[in-house]
């Protein structure tokens, strides 16, 4: 039994994950408005799934191929062996791959996170505000 199936899947895979690290937005700026803060969450919640599903991928992957590591005997199993030590050994390689993206969601949710303490202190403005006009008009 071999793992090019496994192996084609890990680099296309991996190759995926590293567009999609590239393709992340820094989300550096501050947020200048109210109006900025619904699309910059839709923005950073398809930018977390999309790495966590590659990373999903790339983690399934290498555990069936662990699997098949272990079911298998002798010379192929040595064979297989030296293929996955010499896989996981080169530079990029998709354990790597899967830290740095890792990495750069860790980064995303505290965006995220960020974004949505904005939006809930918004929230209490305009619910004070509502309550300050709703007296004004009640004590007219």
């Amino acid at each position: 039994m071999s793992s090019i199936g496994i192996r084609r899947v890990l680099d296309l895979t991996r190759g995926k994950l590293e567009k999609a690290i590239e393709a992340t937005p820094s989300f550096g700026e501050d947020l200048q408005g109210i109006e900025e803060i619904d699309p910059r969450r839709l923005n950073l919640t398809v930018a977390i799934s999309t790495l966590r599903s590659r990373i999903n991928t790339l983690q399934a992957k290498h555990d069936e191929w662990i699997g098949i590591l272990t079911t298998l005997q002798g010379e192929e199993r040595e064979r297989e062996e030296e293929c996955y030590e010499k896989y996981v050994k080169k530079e990029g390689n998709f354990l790597e791959r899967i830290d740095e993206a890792q990495e750069v969601i860790d980064y995303l949710e505290a965006r995220y996170k960020k974004a949505t303490e904005l939006y809930a202190r918004y929230l209490l403005k305009s619910n004070d505000l509502l309550h300050v006009k709703c007296a004004q008009w009640y004590y007219r």
